[in-house]
């Protein structure tokens, strides 16, 4: 028998499809298209029952039309009007699970640690206030907890400014470049347990990649990004910041070449080509602001490229 703590809820099936047992399926995790795994799990009067997929098909971002072994007809197919549909956590990477404690997709009909929202009541991300259709899970207050009235701008949320997480990857970070990569990887791999993520047993370069790679992840919205990608260096010496902005920066030529994200393409009050004009030789440093540099009387002079 599947227990319910196997399992996590990834949609609901609405309405039979056709007359050939399709059914449609209103899904805010696509994890069943990105993840090797032949069933998904239906909550049939309390029991979580496994259903073999023969084949899929995508209506939209989080739409699909799915036709299950056995059902074969619109009649078999109506049994499962309203059905929740769960994924089995065995087949998920460590990171699919953290991903959803991060990001909060557009109707999204549920929210980690929180049971308000639905299929009926699905969570709206207005565009108008934020391009992407995403907001970060990380500052998220539950519907039942939220003060009256509830000011979304100031959220009484107690925010964490250092976390373990933090401290051990920098850690890591630090015996990395000292060579002691036995102390790197205990602290890398101290972070990956909590997220049942098979541990890193590479050294040198290719664990200063995947310490890199784990702040990212990690500390996703938490304003470290920045601060990171400016002081790591690349292969070459160069700021990593460097290879991510600018006209050929991997950021820019993404957002404006490569994404077919539906958002990104279509909210342009925030310009796709966003960091296009960065210059390594000025944009790694902030300006000083003018009032410093004149009380100074001529000991302070601006940082190059700000003049």
């Amino acid at each position: 028998m599947i227990k319910k703590d196997e399992v996590f809820k990834i949609g609901i099936f609405n309405k039979p499809h056709g007359v050939k047992g399709e059914i449609s399926f209103t899904f805010t995790d696509d994890i069943f298209d990105r993840v090797e795994c032949e069933y998904l799990v239906c909550l049939l009067d309390g029991i979580f029952v496994p259903f073999f997929i023969e084949e899929y098909r995508f209506r939209s971002d989080t739409t699909a039309l799915v036709k299950l072994e056995g059902v074969d007809t619109s009649e078999k197919a109506r049994m499962f009007t309203n059905v929740e549909v769960y994924f089995p956590k065995k087949y998920v990477a460590g990171d699919d699970i953290r991903l959803k404690w991060t990001i909060i997709k557009d109707k999204a009909t549920s929210v980690p640690g929180d049971t308000h929202w639905s299929s009926t009541v699905p969570y709206s991300v207005s565009t108008d206030s934020h391009k992407s259709g995403r907001v970060t899970r990380k500052v998220y207050i539950p519907y039942a907890q939220r003060p009256e009235p509830y000011d979304a701008s100031h959220n009484p949320l107690n925010y964490r400014i250092l976390r373990y997480a933090d401290v051990l990857l920098m850690y890591a970070e630090v015996e990395n470049v000292l060579k002691d990569d036995g102390q790197a990887r205990w602290a890398l791999n101290k972070v990956r347990e909590r997220v049942d993520l098979d541990p890193v047993e590479s050294s040198g370069t290719e664990l200063r990649d995947a310490i890199r790679q784990e702040r990212r992840l990690e500390l996703a919205l938490e304003n470290q990004r920045l601060f990171d990608i400016r002081r790591w260096k690349n292969d070459s010496g160069k700021s990593v910041m460097s290879d991510i902005m600018g006209p050929n920066g991997s950021f820019v030529i993404y957002n404006t070449k490569e994404s077919t994200d539906t958002y990104e393409l279509g909210n342009q009050k925030e310009s796709s080509s966003k960091g296009r004009n960065f210059k390594e030789e000025r944009d790694l440093v902030y300006p000083i602001p003018t009032t410093e540099i004149s009380q100074s009387n001529g000991s302070i002079v601006q940082n190059p490229g700000y003049n």
